[in-house]
């Protein structure tokens, strides 16, 4: 084994100075036919030659007992199937499919979806006069059942209710819940529950129990507690991590010194990194790759730069700077599990490794200053780098009220728009139940998994 290892970095020119980045780029290569005894040896003859702990597992990562890694074959089949039957499900023809497989099309159907999505989020309704919320509700209340209702009565219900025209004659209100609306999809939609389970991965035994109704009650009473949990968390952020304050330091630091950890907690908070990015994460073309999490056939695929940092040469720059720190040992890897020092150095001002993630998509939805909510939200998809294919779960991120420096929090953004303020949930911390893996099988709360 240890001859095969020597092949392979004379053959492609390894050396214990490379990054652990770069030579990550070869693990499949020099591990695609290694047994778990064959790693260990592998990793022995390694560190024999002078590559660092480090280094050595960038080449060789550990396995995870009791996993499986497929092959890259099966792995594009078993995606062109699922896709298939996707396109199939949704009524599209033969032709239809077929064609998803020509590289070209798929690039060019992909553009114009992303350039609808582009016109979809910068459109603005300015409504009339007649239309504003004072007017709608002052008619309301003022309509009454024994008269026969007017097209202008239509429209204000229509409005009331939120309903779409097909869902006029077939929405039902009753015991605090809407039913007869007109559009859904999966399980809710009337998709056999047994199928899209085991397509999200649940084993026989979880599918099972999801035929007790008492079970299945008592999953959807802990997710709803979740995400209301989740919608009415609120993180305040303390003076030291404020948007004016972190900007300035950005703008402050020189290349040419050593990064400190503050710099690293500004830079990961600047783009939205989770720990495990920082030493992977790319910035190129208005684009960045190499972030931690995704799913479906687009995993890994490049996404739009947004950060606090506007100029992508300044964010790349300082990136680059905290990564080669890592690599020269100036810094220790916040992505390590189970390191504590990151957490120690953030413990004095009240905030997790986490929550500057969550600090980072906040502020920069307030630097690039949205027009409308809804650009507010896509701001911050396309800073936490969520795939735009799926719904984004930015809402279960925590609300950051803005406030000047030293002062208590006002809620209310930079430009003077009101913001609610959100009052603190009394709910108590969910307990785990047993029925997690009946709850991560629906796939309803997945915070990150964009």
């Amino acid at each position: 084994m240890s001859s095969v290892v020597t092949k392979i970095v004379i053959a492609y020119k390894l050396s214990p100075q490379m990054s652990p980045s770069e030579l990550s780029r070869y693990s499949d290569e020099l591990t695609k036919d290694l047994s778990r005894g064959s790693r260990d040896q592998a990793r022995r003859r390694l560190r024999q030659i002078g590559y660092s702990e480090e280094r050595v597992r960038a080449l060789v990562p550990f396995q995870k007992s009791g996993r499986h890694t497929p092959k890259v074959n099966s792995i594009k089949d078993l995606a062109q199937s699922i896709l298939k039957n996707k396109l199939r499900k949704n009524g599209a023809s033969d032709e239809v499919i077929d064609a998803t497989k020509d590289r070209d099309i798929t690039e060019e159907s992909n553009r114009l979806q992303k350039m609808r999505r582009e016109i979809l989020t910068h459109q603005k309704l300015d409504p009339p006069d007649h239309f504003t919320p004072e007017v709608i509700l002052e008619r309301l209340q003022g309509y009454r059942i024994s008269d026969s209702p007017t097209e202008q009565a239509l429209a204000d219900i229509i409005t009331m209710l939120c309903m779409r025209p097909a869902e006029v004659t077939t929405l039902r209100i009753a015991n605090g819940h809407v039913m007869g609306y007109a559009k859904g999809r999966g399980i809710d939609k009337g998709e056999p529950r047994k199928f899209q389970l085991r397509k999200n991965g649940a084993s026989d035994e979880v599918i099972d129990a999801t035929k007790d109704r008492d079970i299945t009650e008592e999953s959807n009473r802990l997710q709803k507690m979740r995400r209301e949990i989740l919608t009415h968390q609120k993180l305040d952020p303390p003076d030291h991590f404020t948007p004016e304050v972190i900007l300035e330091r950005l703008q402050g630091y020189r290349i040419s010194d050593s990064p400190t950890e503050q710099a690293l907690a500004d830079i990961i908070t600047m783009l939205c990194m989770r720990p495990a990015e920082v030493t992977t994460l790319r910035i190129a073309n208005g684009h960045v790759m190499g972030y931690a999490k995704g799913r479906g056939i687009d995993k890994g695929e490049p996404r739009k730069f947004r950060s606090m940092e506007k100029d992508e040469k300044r964010a790349c720059e300082l990136l680059t700077w905290i990564q080669k720190a890592i690599t020269n040992g100036i810094l220790r890897d916040p992505g390590i599990p189970g390191i504590k020092w990151f957490n120690s150095f953030l413990k004095p001002y009240g905030i997790k490794p986490s929550d500057l993630r969550k600090l980072g998509a906040n502020y920069t939805a307030m630097i690039h200053e949205p027009e409308n909510p809804g650009q507010r939200l896509n701001i911050m998809r396309e800073a936490l780098r969520h795939n735009p294919r799926y719904v984004s779960p930015v809402e279960h991120y925590a609300r950051i009220p803005y406030r000047a420096i030293g002062c208590e929090p006002v809620h209310k953004t930079p430009k003077g728009s009101p913001i609610v303020a959100i009052p603190p949930t009394s709910k108590p911390k969910v307990k785990n139940s047993g029925l997690d893996d009946i709850m991560s099988a629906y796939g309803e709360i997945s915070d990150d998994d964009n």
